[in-house]
């Protein structure tokens, strides 16, 4: 089976629109990664020929888009931690800036996840952090941990957000912009955010690649990071250079206010830190609902997805030869 196959199975299956649209998303950022350089032919090869693998197995389910959906994040999933960070250009700003990461408290887990030996609440969770008793890494096992300066906009939030006196509705607000600017559309209602600053700086943050005994630092993320995030964007377009990559506006009215699409802030990736590497740790807010104008369409036109999923599955087979 080749990769113009599966483009044909997918025209002729029953119309899946929301899985279609993940996959037309997904499938662009492998192939602008490509296109852009961020991104290596071996190792989109590599991911592709697992996809192929998948959707040929009459065990993996009936040939139409939920399918192939299933194969591609499985496929993604099989990336280990040492095939991460290979995008080549270095960070060139905002190295002196301490590095933010938001971390998603999702029915209480990381009160478990830290050393708490509970499920806790993010509140009990920040006095634990300010009391020394937590323990443990942030960020999942094989995963990068995606970071951005700790400045502007963001910054202002968490200075707010640490009161001890900011009313449960401001708290939402806070937790809904962050949300926005982060372009966390993974985020559930309820779901509670924590924010955590490091001690040192993005430029000593370096971290040794496991693949090559390589030190680097921080490196812009690219689609092999990204997996299945439903709002990650390849950045810079050509032909403009930014070692960082940039994350996408929930908010469509910031998106029309933006520049050449540089909405959003810098975004940076690197493996996962011990949470005793954090200075800060803030209760944002609970996400009060997920209500964003923010269409699947609109989305694919902004990262400049045209074609349909057997589209882009055809120009990746044209690129990789698979």
């Amino acid at each position: 089976m080749a990769l113009r196959d599966i483009a044909n199975a997918i025209r002729k299956a029953p119309a899946a629109p929301r899985a279609e649209a993940q996959l037309r998303w997904r499938f662009h950022h492998l192939a602008a990664g490509l296109a852009s350089g961020q991104v290596s032919l071996e190792a989109v090869k590599l991911r592709l020929k697992r996809v192929i693998e998948l959707f040929d197995d009459p065990m993996f389910g009936a040939p139409d888009c939920n399918k192939l959906l299933r194969a591609h994040t499985q496929a993604m999933n099989d990336f280990k931690e040492g095939q991460h960070y290979q995008r080549p250009e270095q960070l060139v700003e905002h190295l002196d800036q301490r590095a933010l990461t938001i971390q998603v408290n999702a029915g209480g887990a990381l009160g478990a996840h830290w050393g708490m030996g509970r499920l806790a609440k993010a509140p009990d969770i920040v006095t634990a952090f300010l009391s020394g008793k937590l323990d443990g890494e942030v960020g999942p096992p094989d995963r990068p941990l995606w970071i951005t300066p700790y400045a502007g906009e963001l910054q202002l939030l968490c200075i707010e957000a640490s009161s001890r006196y900011v009313p449960a509705a401001r708290r939402a607000e806070i937790a809904r912009a962050v949300v926005d600017i982060l372009g966390l559309a993974q985020v559930r209602p309820r779901n509670e955010l924590i924010a955590l600053v490091s001690q040192r700086t993005i430029g000593e943050l370096t971290f040794v690649r496991p693949d090559d005994d390589a030190r680097m630092l921080p490196v812009g993320p690219t689609a092999i990071e990204a997996r299945g995030s439903e709002r990650f964007r390849c950045w810079p377009t050509p032909p403009e250079i930014d070692p960082y990559g940039r994350t996408y506006s929930l908010d469509r009215a910031s998106r029309d206010r933006s520049f050449r699409g540089k909405h959003g802030v810098p975004e940076a990736v690197r493996p996962r830190m011990s949470i005793r590497e954090f200075g800060e740790c803030v209760y944002l807010g609970p996400l009060d609902n997920r209500t964003f104008d923010d269409a699947d369409d609109a989305y694919l036109k902004a990262i400049g997805v045209s074609e349909g999923c057997a589209g882009v599955l055809l120009a990746l087979a044209e690129v990789t030869g698979l």
